[in-house]
C-alpha cells in the first residue's frame, strides 16, 4: 500500500484511484471514506476518467456524468480551469 501511496502522491492517477477503491472497503481505517474521497479527487484532478465520473455521480451532476460517459474524461488540469 505504501508504494501505491507514493505513486499517488507523485501524480499517478491510477494509483490514487486504486487506493480510493481499497479504502472504501477498509474496516480498520476510521476515516476511510474521507481518505477515499481525497484520493478519488486526486485521481480525478490528474485526469482519471472513472474517478471523474464517480465524483460527478456523487455530486448529482447528471450533465457532467453523461458527458464523461461519452468520452474518456477531462484532461488533467481541465477541472481547475473550469472552476
Amino acid at each position: 500500500m505504501e508504494r501505491l501511496r507514493e505513486a499517488a502522491h507523485a501524480g499517478h492517477a491510477e494509483a490514487a484511484h486504486h487506493i480510493a477503491m481499497l479504502l472504501t472497503t477498509e474496516p480498520t481505517e476510521t476515516d476511510s471514506w474521507d481518505f477515499a474521497m481525497a484520493y478519488v479527487g486526486r485521481a480525478a484532478k490528474a485526469g482519471h476518467a472513472r474517478a471523474q465520473r464517480t465524483l460527478a455521480f456523487l455530486a448529482g451532476d447528471t450533465d457532467v456524468t453523461a458527458a464523461l460517459g461519452a468520452r474518456h474524461g477531462f484532461a488533467a488540469g481541465h477541472l481547475e480551469s473550469a472552476a
